[in-house]
């Protein structure tokens, strides 16, 4: 009799600091001619042990999802094993173990915008702002969908933000009887 147990784990490969990741552990009894095994699954990253379970040779169990929060302060990847031990129903001595790891890769998102224009100007006249969209984030972060709005100028994009610098087209405006003076304006990007 030979009593063997394999375990798989699974989830997400990429998040960000403070989502939510979903694991899925499942354990085989794949014994040859061996009695019913009793096995506990634990996984000291995300704080998890099962309660017992006992498997017949063929027999799988499966843990569901497990939900984990990346914290704060990770960077890189969050690396994490899930280990399972297995007696003989009624024993306590180990006879079969089994740990497989998972790594999520972690990409951080970051954006940021400028906007310039004319110090001074009267009524009557154009003045002209340069906005420049900025894309931060790191190489493996997913496409960011923005948005800028400006307060006096109104939308001035919307799509996807590529990686680097997307400086606008220059975006004119008469300056009106009824502007306030100073004329303060403010563009804010969403992503």
């Amino acid at each position: 009799a030979t009593p063997e147990v394999t375990i798989d784990k699974t989830g997400d490969d990429l998040s960000k600091v403070g989502d939510e990741v979903v694991y899925n552990i499942t354990v085989e009894n794949t014994s040859v001619g061996s009695p019913p095994l009793e096995c506990t699954v634990t996984d000291e990253t995300l704080d998890y042990e099962s309660d017992p379970f006992v498997l017949n040779t063929g027999e799988s169990w499966d843990s569901g999802p497990i939900p984990y929060t990346v914290p704060d302060g990770a960077e890189g990847s969050v690396e994490n094993t899930a280990e399972v031990d297995c007696t003989f129903v009624g024993d306590t001595v180990v006879v079969a173990s089994d740990s497989d790891g998972h790594s999520v890769e972690l990409f951080e998102p970051a954006f940021s915008v400028t906007k310039t224009g004319d110090e001074t100007s009267k009524v009557g006249d154009e003045v002209c702002y340069d906005i420049t969209l900025s894309n931060d984030s790191s190489a493996n972060t997913p496409a960011l969908t923005c948005t800028a709005e400006d307060d006096l100028l109104g939308p001035v994009f919307s799509g996807v933000l590529p990686l680097g610098d997307t400086a606008l087209d220059p975006i004119c405006r008469t300056v009106q009887s009824d502007d306030p003076n100073p004329l303060i304006n403010t563009v804010t990007l969403s992503c």
